[in-house]
């Protein structure tokens, strides 16, 4: 999770160089839960910076269960989305107990970023997010969804060989075939999860 939070910083300086010039920014990266209560009246947890990113955002993907909390207390929106249609769910998709809070807080499943990525499809790239993954579909996040580039939930999961949650997609209704369209490219990897002893390209759906 340390590598997901430092990639995320990456990330969020790139999209926003003015991010890090945001008020907000240097007490939710510090988790400084006082100076973060002081700057929920002004300029207020509903503030975006140059690329529209919130607050929220900033928590979900680099800050504190603590500091979202906050936030959400004070009003921000759990479903608002940045310049790239990105919301604070896709920013802690890997994240369980985030994910958990947004979730709680009415935070929808299913929306889209331009990209066509949902909070699904981003934590299926992360090793270690099957319970984040588990909490998705459990509200009903589409298990087949695709993005712009045609990439499965199912796909990406087998493209980064998380094998439970590539069980966990497959029990809840994943496209078969498209498994074993994966595994016919990646011969031995993922097959092991069926309990296949056959050569991967060997199994049909």
């Amino acid at each position: 999770m340390k590598a997901h939070v430092a990639a995320l910083t990456i990330i969020l300086a790139a999209l926003c160089p003015a991010a890090q010039d945001s008020p907000f920014y240097l007490p939710i990266r510090n988790n400084d839960l006082t100076t973060l209560k002081k700057l929920i009246d002004s300029p207020g947890p509903k503030a975006r910076d140059g690329r529209g990113n919130s607050p929220l955002m900033y928590s979900a993907a680099l800050g504190s269960l603590e500091s979202m909390r906050v936030l959400l207390d004070a009003g921000a929106d759990p479903n608002a989305a940045n310049d790239f249609a990105a919301t604070p769910l896709m920013w802690c998709a890997g994240d369980a107990a985030k994910v958990r809070l947004l979730l709680s807080k009415g935070a929808k499943v299913d929306t889209r970023s331009k990209l066509g990525r949902t909070p699904l499809l981003i934590a299926a790239a992360y090793d270690g997010a099957v319970e984040a993954a588990r909490l998705l579909i459990e509200k009903g996040a589409d298990v087949n969804a695709r993005d712009e580039g045609g990439m499965s939930v199912l796909e990406q999961a087998a493209s980064s060989n998380h094998i439970e949650l590539i069980r966990l997609l497959l029990a809840k209704g994943a496209n078969f075939r498209v498994f074993c369209w994966h595994m016919s490219r990646w011969p031995g990897r993922p097959s092991s999860c069926l309990g296949n002893t056959e050569p991967a390209s060997t199994v049909s759906g």
